[in-house]
């Protein structure tokens, strides 16, 4: 290909010149080669002091860890006695609430005794409760004195709550000297 220049003398380019800033980019890349690789050593040495200082710290820290070990083993076994203690608690208190307490019972069949009711026996064998009482009246009003006794009893929440069923399962007629004694007995289910 040919190249033809019409530029005047003095504008044209000389072909020196470019031959100088050859030489100088040149110069400088000889001087640009080795600060290259000192910077990349320099950087080499810097990570790997970094890398083996990092090395030291994780060397410390396991055997900061093993050191702890034995404190951990402790800590792992209370944390199952304490599960363990937990869910036997859970379970007790679950038997607590199902438990029946009698000594709230017998003091509620006080509190709902009317006159003329007497106790003769009182039973109970999971899940069957049996309480057999007499009852005396002057104005002969022993039925009536039954079913005042059986509603109290119903509407104590006390004594009904661990129930299904109280009912009056059998009333007897007996004679003492002139007086007319109902003997009745209740009976009731236990939840």
């Amino acid at each position: 290909m040919i190249e033809i220049n019409l530029l005047p003398e003095e504008l044209k380019a000389k072909a020196s010149s470019r031959k100088n800033r050859v030489t100088i980019e040149v110069k400088y890349l000889v001087y640009l080669i080795p600060i290259t690789l000192i910077l990349l050593i320099l950087v080499h040495i810097y990570l790997g002091l970094l890398l083996v200082a990092k090395h030291n710290q994780i060397a410390s820290l396991n055997k900061k860890w093993l050191s702890q070990e034995p404190e951990k083993r402790q800590l792992d076994i209370f944390n199952k006695e304490s599960a363990l203690q937990t869910q036997d608690s859970s379970t007790i208190k679950a038997w607590l609430d199902e438990r029946v307490v009698w000594s709230e019972k017998l003091v509620a069949l006080s509190d709902s005794l009317l006159p003329g009711i007497w106790f003769t026996e009182l039973s109970v064998i999971p899940p069957n409760f049996t309480l057999r009482a007499s009852v005396v009246s002057l104005q002969k009003e022993e039925m009536d004195i039954i079913k005042k006794f059986i509603d109290l009893l119903k509407t104590d929440t006390a004594f009904f709550k661990n129930f299904n069923s109280l009912e009056l399962s059998s009333v007897q007629t007996r004679t003492i000297g002139s007086f007319d004694v109902l003997d009745f007995t209740l009976a009731g289910t236990l939840r």
